[in-house]
């Protein structure tokens, strides 16, 4: 997972391992599963490419053969006085994930390869720095290193050399999950153009053999950075199969009691209960975007499974009781939330894991199964309501225990009250108010629950709301200069911080950026399993225009939307075998507003063939392009 310092949150992490492995060594078997077989003919099939340095950032006792980098990487003679070292620092550009490979002329000398994500990184020895330690024989020797590499610098040091040596190239054999790059996002602010194509480029990298949290340290799955990894995958790259070996790899490793364990690929029973909802959510989340029937009915019975394990952990109001219980980690997010007994983030999640176990049993004809899951989201709903709502704070507390109500409210949970379905209407001024000030609730630090924030602020019509924070979080971190987004990102800190290296600077669950920006701006989304019927409701805020590209099973969806004026035009072209509900903001002052010259809008209220809801025009068409003008 990721490496916090704080001694808390290690406590936190090691208290529930330590008694989870005692005596638990059985559970750690594979379970038996007819997946097991389909995950191992599915495994993938990594794509490689050679890369070159982009710079040369310092060279010391170095004689250029050419003071250039060559197409073959870099071409230099190294010739340290006696006793003295060669340094040479190379940067590529961007972070890089694969194997360096070396190749030298003449010596022999002792070779030192230090590797960063950051330069303070890579000249530095810092915790979790990979280093390689090599001897360079002449005449001629190449090499490259046994173990995969995540960084952007790399510091060469040469040593013990007896006679000169020659770097004849340096280079990477890059390595990554096989995908194209079919999505796009552009719009009328350059720094989101950025914010989207650096996110692409953080989830590209963080795919695998299976959806990596990151790429330097941890190397596995977890469920609550896949749920985001997922999306972006689906959004920028229109792959639904890593997603879909993952989520199987899951229910594969699922215990005996029905929980299903927050890593993998490998058997594991840490439980996070959080993440055991989030498993649930992220199944339907890849039917709807996918369609992949087959995939659902396979996983079906884990879900059921999975529902059953939480029904057993319910208190008299239906709410998940003892989340701080030992065996547990209710991680919900690295902030300092209060997560004793009855914890609302978490029945948050848990209400959206039953409003997506509902679906899923309804899409595979389960009629019973997803009424018992719509009743206990009712109730579940009511009693975070009734129990756990401050009046005073006008905000949901972060839990409650057996003597009372906590005081303390946070973003994360009245985030996830939003996104999770819990928080009505009739909420949503009060938890806006208590977002927006930071005396009541600290900002998120991680770009994790910063993509839950975002998405929050959406849902409470908060637009300008929501690409300010996109700006003050994903575009803090270029500001910084990242280009990869880092785990933990606290915009209150000065612009030229950089994050200790103990962090991991390219970690797959800050990639949210790449779905939230398509799916809210351009506003594209499924209505219906594999975009069967799609959803284009664009919301510009501040933007001028914007167009975006989002893959679907059926083929590409494309958008493009421009103001003109108070009015709003557009173009759309939607996959065959698909339909459309087009719904856009509409204005009574507007003239007319025509969709492949139909008027659909005329005289302040709508024409034949549309509808207003919530002053929204909508619009319902076929496959095909079509051509919105509003006047």
């Amino acid at each position: 997972m990721k490496h916090h310092r704080a001694l808390l949150a290690a406590v936190i992490f090691l208290c529930p391992i330590v008694l989870l492995f005692s005596g638990a060594s059985t559970r750690l078997r594979r379970p038996t599963s007819p997946l097991n077989e389909i995950i191992a003919r599915s495994q993938p099939q990594l794509r490689t490419e050679f890369m070159l340095p982009a710079r040369v950032i310092d060279a010391r006792h170095v004689a250029y053969a050419q003071n250039t980098l060559e197409a073959n990487g870099i071409c230099a003679e190294i010739e340290p006085p006696a006793g003295r070292i060669a340094e040479l620092v190379l940067d590529f550009g961007r972070e890089v994930v694969g194997y360096l490979r070396l190749k030298t002329l003449g010596g022999p000398a002792s070779i030192r390869t230090a590797y960063g994500e950051s330069l303070q990184e890579c000249l530095q020895d810092k915790p979790y720095q990979p280093i390689d330690r090599i001897t360079a024989r002449p005449p001629e020797w190449m090499w490259t290193n046994a173990e995969r590499r995540a960084f952007r610098y790399v510091r060469i040091i040469v040593s013990d050399c007896r006679s000169p040596l020659l770097v004849d190239y340096v280079g990477l054999q890059s390595v990554g999950y096989p995908v194209d790059n079919r999505g796009s996002f552009r719009c009328s602010d350059e720094m989101l153009n950025h914010i989207w194509e650096t996110g692409r480029h953080t989830a590209r990298l963080c795919m695998q053999e299976c959806h990596e949290d990151g790429i330097k340290r941890d190397r596995k799955v977890w469920i609550g950075d896949l749920r985001v990894q997922a999306l972006s995958s689906y959004y920028a790259f229109g792959d639904y199969e890593l997603a879909r070996l993952d989520l199987m790899r899951f229910a594969a490793n699922q215990l005996p009691d029905g929980a299903v364990p927050a890593t993998g690929p490998e058997p594991s029973t840490l439980i996070l209960p959080d993440y055991c909802a989030y498993w649930v959510s992220a199944v339907w989340e890849h039917y709807l975007h996918s369609g992949d029937a087959e995939t659902l009915r396979l996983l079906y019975p884990h879900v059921r499974r999975q529902m059953a394990w939480f029904e057993r952990h319910l208190d008299r109001d239906s709410l998940i009781e003892k989340a701080d219980r030992p065996g547990w980690w209710c991680f919900i997010d690295w902030a300092d939330v209060d997560r004793h007994d009855r914890v609302t983030a978490l029945q948050a999640a848990y209400h959206e894991a039953l409003a997506s176990a509902e679906r899923i049993a309804q899409a595979l004809g389960d009629d019973r199964s997803a009424d018992r899951y719509n009743q206990r989201a009712l109730k579940v709903r009511e009693s975070v309501d009734r129990l756990l709502w401050l009046d005073d704070a006008g905000a949901y507390a972060d839990c409650r225990t057996r003597t009372g109500i906590s005081s303390r409210t946070s973003m994360q949970t009245n985030a996830l009250a939003v996104t999770c379905g819990i928080a009505g209407r009739g909420r949503w001024d009060d938890i806006y108010r208590a977002l927006s000030d930071p005396s009541r609730t600290q900002p998120a630090i991680t770009p994790y629950m910063s993509s839950y924030a975002a998405r929050a602020l959406y849902r409470m019509e908060r637009d300008r709301a929501a690409l300010d924070l996109v700006r003050q979080c994903w575009g803090g971190m270029i500001r910084r200069g990242a280009t990869t987004f880092w785990e933990i990102h606290d915009h209150r800190k000065p612009h030229d911080f950089v994050p200790d290296s103990d962090m991991s600077f390219c970690h797959g669950w800050s990639s949210g950026v790449v779905s939230l920006l398509p799916s809210e701006i351009a506003g594209i989304r499924p209505l219906a399993p594999g975009f069967r019927e799609i959803s284009i409701a664009p919301r510009l805020g501040d933007l001028e225009w914007v167009e975006a590209v989002t893959p679907t099973p059926l083929g590409d969806v494309r958008a493009s939307w421009r103001r003109n004026g108070s009015a709003l035009s557009g173009s759309l072209a939607i996959p065959g075998r698909a339909t459309a509900r087009i719904r856009i903001p509409c204005d009574p002052s507007w003239a007319a507003v025509r969709i492949n010259g139909r008027v659909v809008w005329s005289g302040g209220r709508p024409a034949s063939g549309a509808s207003l809801d919530r002053a929204h025009l909508v619009v319902e068409v076929p496959s095909g392009a079509h051509k919105i003008i509003a006047q």
